[in-house]
């Protein structure tokens, strides 16, 4: 069976990169230093531009993640996974942000492979292919603060969302 990706870019990190390169060369008189060294300025971008693209990765014997396409950092076999949920994860922070995610969860109940579904290319064709190899917890949950959780480091607490009327 062949391999399904679905890449997730994440712009955020090239910004940060791009803010902290351009406040480190404004105390420089001009962009020597980066000439001097232009080898190691683009080995440093592409390393952090590499970081910025990650790739979810499904085939016959499991799932894995990698970021751009070759470091695989999460590799888990279907018999790990007991099933996997979609989750709204709540952040109590000052903008307050809800970030819409998928859970692999293993035999423990604990999270063993978290994947982000915003920014992310080719998502419903791997999730119907993973619809094949796993089952679906049948409602969405909704999660506080989950720093723990996501990690993997305490169990899933199934609270559940009540359906909206519209």
């Amino acid at each position: 069976m062949r391999d399904f990706k679905s890449i997730r870019y994440d712009l955020s990190i090239p910004i940060f990169y791009v803010v902290f390169f351009v406040e480190f060369t404004q105390n420089l008189s001009d962009f020597s230093f980066i000439l001097e060294h232009l080898y190691l300025t683009i080995i440093i971008s592409v390393f952090f531009l590499s970081f910025s693209f990650n790739t979810v990765t499904v085939n016959q014997l499991g799932i894995s993640k990698s970021y751009f396409g070759i470091l695989k950092y999460k590799q888990k076999t279907w018999f790990d996974i007991k099933f996997y949920a979609e989750v709204d994860e709540v952040y109590s922070s000052r903008y307050g942000n809800t970030i819409k995610s998928l859970w692999f969860i293993d035999r423990n109940d604990k999270v063993c492979l978290r994947v982000q579904t915003k920014f992310r290319k080719n998502l419903n064709e791997v999730l119907r292919i993973i619809d094949k190899f796993e089952d679906k917890y049948e409602h969405r949950l909704s999660q506080k603060n989950p720093h723990f959780m996501k990690n993997g480091w305490t169990k899933v607490k199934y609270n559940l969302v009540a359906p909206k009327n519209e």
